[in-house]
């Protein structure tokens, strides 16, 4: 079964305009400097208050790569040694989910050419090197600041996600910095995350914003019960899995938005735009939502990665990160910030009949955009069909 294309292209007529969003703006190439001596780890302090938790910087995977590029060489054994790293391997695994290029043969043949001054710049460029090459003394300024600013950066954000931290928790998070790929950062499950230095444009502010979206990341992938659906009926799963993705990047987003952030240069700016690119379509993004999760829930033969794409790539500008976003600022108005930690411990059913619940008190908000009845009702019936991972069961899903 097929979603309204009326309502579909509607939706995707917006998204069409925007360009791809997966990095930060190109600067013309400065000058290299030396790479500063730094240290490999950097542990800083824990956070106090709502809960526990330690993070650690891992400098080393950027530095051996900045290395290369300041040699202008690289070896076919020192390639090998990289692909056997698992830090670049989660770079690779990430970059192919939005390029199938992104092989292990392309990461080590695209390097070659971007470390060597005199070779051509014109081939394939999975990895983006050539953006690195051309932003050396940007990712040389971000490793002075993390080598002598730790306990500041723990403090940064520790500020940020303090009220949206559960009690008691205890945990301890790896900051991993790379170079290379088209993503500025990304979380996966576990407890590292990965920020991609090149993306900055020498931006500590940026960085530091980002870093509270993905470490918070982290934290959800550690304290919620399900990140991802075990439903036996495909529909299920989709519905699901689009609910929680929904979930998972609008609080985040909250957590770590660039709207509240002082100062900061290119990387914050971009980022500040891209919020408010969606916040100005947000009628829209809702539509799209509307049209995948009804996709999603009637037919069992669609994509759930398709499906994702269309609703959280960079190329059509993560229209659902911003559906989630808008609903974590009504449930923080009406139900307190402290509300959205509570979401780490339930299904994501309750989100969105918080949500709905809030923007049917309150008609007067401008801000609440509702659902539309197919998805409503879709909503709240997964919510009544979810089950928590630690209760597990075959469940039907009958639309």
């Amino acid at each position: 079964m097929t979603v309204s294309p009326f309502r579909l292209l509607t939706a995707m007529a917006m998204f069409a305009l925007l360009p791809p969003t997966g990095m930060a703006c190109v600067q013309e190439p400065p000058a290299a400097q030396a790479v500063p001596a730094i240290a490999a780890t950097v542990a800083a302090p824990a956070i106090t208050g709502g809960g526990h938790l330690n993070l650690t910087f891992d400098l080393t995977p950027a530095a051996d790569l900045l290395a290369l590029f300041r040699r202008h060489s690289v070896a076919p054994d020192e390639v090998a040694r990289l692909l056997a790293r698992p830090e670049v391997r989660a770079l690779i695994a990430q970059t192919a989910r939005f390029d199938p290029g992104a092989t292990a043969e392309a990461f080590g043949s695209s390097l070659q050419r971007a470390v060597q001054v005199q070779a051509r710049t014109d081939g394939p460029d999975p990895f983006a090197f050539r953006r690195v090459r051309g932003h050396t003394a940007d990712i040389e300024h971000l490793y002075d600041l993390l080598s002598s600013r730790a306990a500041a950066l723990q403090r940064d954000i520790a500020e940020r996600l303090q009220p949206d931290l559960p009690a008691g928790l205890d945990l301890n998070v790896r900051a991993v910095f790379v170079l290379g790929g088209t993503s500025d950062g990304w979380a996966q499950p576990g407890q590292v995350l990965y920020l991609a230095l090149q993306s900055f444009d020498g931006d500590y502010d940026g960085l530091v914003t980002l870093m509270a979206h993905e470490v918070y990341h982290v934290v959800q992938y550690s304290v919620m019960p399900m990140t991802g659906s075990a439903a036996a009926d495909a529909r299920q799963r989709n519905a699901e899995n689009l609910m929680i993705a929904t979930l998972m990047e609008g609080t985040a987003s909250f957590v770590g938005d660039p709207t509240r952030a002082d100062g900061g240069g290119t990387y914050l700016e971009w980022y500040r735009g891209r919020y408010r690119r969606n916040l100005e379509r947000i009628h829209e993004d809702f539509a799209l939502f509307d049209s995948l999760m009804f996709r999603a829930a009637h037919d069992g033969e669609a994509d759930y990665k398709e499906l994702y794409s269309l609703g959280f790539s960079g190329t059509w500008g993560s229209p659902l990160y911003f559906v989630g976003y808008r609903m974590s600022q009504v449930i923080a108005r009406y139900g307190g910030r402290n509300k959205l930690a509570s979401y780490l411990a339930q299904p994501s059913g309750s989100f969105f009949a918080d949500y709905m619940a809030a923007c049917d008190a309150h008609p007067e908000d401008s801000q609440c955009v509702k659902f539309d009845a197919p998805t409503t009702r879709t909503l709240l019936q997964v919510r009544d069909r979810t089950v928590t991972a630690v209760s597990n069961r075959a469940r039907l899903f009958l639309l």
